[in-house]
């Protein structure tokens, strides 16, 4: 088991961290490709902001993937087994935190107020067939609404 093996969990890391710093070094200030290594966490930290932090960052931004891959599916991007076994495999991380009780519109004002946005609309970082990551820009309320819906059924 991966959680047993120390070795394999340092050379993930390690990997991890070069693949991660070859972008940061191409892309200092977060204007291009780097930006895509924030898949999810404009979901995560909302959530974070919305919970005061009860919800520790990796739990956020674990879900913040659940939220992105259905709107990704909701888009005709992602197929339906695609994100169905993506939010199998979350569920390991995410673990008995409950987002039931999340208040969509707390979220979404969260999202609106997001350092990181740079245009009018809401922005995001969302998940194409073939595992490819796009920034978008046209996210609407009623998308993320309709995605934290279907992952409070989780």
């Amino acid at each position: 088991m991966l959680e047993k093996d120390e070795q394999t969990i340092a050379d993930f890391i390690e990997n991890s961290l070069l693949f991660k710093k070859k972008i940061i070094e191409i892309d200092e200030f977060d204007k291009g490709e780097r930006i895509l290594l924030n898949f999810a966490h404009t979901f995560g930290h909302a959530i974070e902001t919305v919970t005061q932090y009860e919800i520790p960052h990796g739990i956020a931004v674990a879900i913040g993937m659940n939220i992105a891959n259905r709107i990704s599916f909701n888009r005709g991007w992602l197929d339906a087994p695609t994100v169905e076994r993506i939010e199998a495999l979350s569920a390991k991380a995410i673990g008995s935190i409950t987002h039931k009780n999340f208040n969509t519109e707390a979220i979404i004002d969260a999202i609106k107020n997001d350092k990181k946005r740079q245009t009018a609309g809401l922005t995001a970082i969302l998940m194409k067939a073939g595992y490819s990551l796009e920034v978008i820009h046209d996210l609407q309320a009623s998308e993320i609404e309709k995605a934290l819906a279907n992952c409070k059924q989780l």
